[in-house]
């Protein structure tokens, strides 16, 4: 991404914002690319949970870096903007840690919890009468 793409970047968003088709292709390759990330993280070795979090969070970085780059001033380079929304993601997914007072977030206690997922004591599930697989 150099800032002379930048015009044809900004073409390809208004094309996108009125196609549908297109959004849900870009939807797709999104996934593609995320399963590929999630695919090259686990062949070193880390584990899924991990490589599924890492290409997400690769993936989440790339779309914020884009949208400031768009907004930015025209001879900007690209690399900066990954960088700080990389940063910013650590940075947010850090409060989010289990001392985080998130206002609109209300952490569930573990007994609700497991009365709500239908777990007996042992840890045996059971399903809850009136609530489909999902418990919703």
């Amino acid at each position: 991404m150099t800032p002379h793409r930048r015009a044809a970047a900004a073409r390809r968003v208004l094309v996108l914002a009125a196609n549908s088709e297109l959004q849900e292709r870009g939807l797709l390759k999104h996934a593609r690319i995320a399963t590929s990330i999630t695919a090259a993280l686990r062949e070193r070795r880390t584990d899924e949970l991990t490589a599924r979090l890492g290409a997400e969070m690769g993936m989440l970085a790339f779309s914020v870096a884009f949208g400031r780059w768009m907004k930015a001033n025209d001879d900007e380079p690209f690399s900066p903007f990954t960088a700080a929304a990389l940063s910013d993601l650590q940075v947010r997914t850090a409060e989010l840690g289990p001392r985080s007072r998130l206002p609109a977030c209300r952490l569930v206690s573990e007994a609700a919890a497991v009365r709500w997922l239908g777990l007996d004591r042992e840890g045996d599930p059971r399903r809850r009468a009136g609530r489909g697989a999902g418990g919703w």
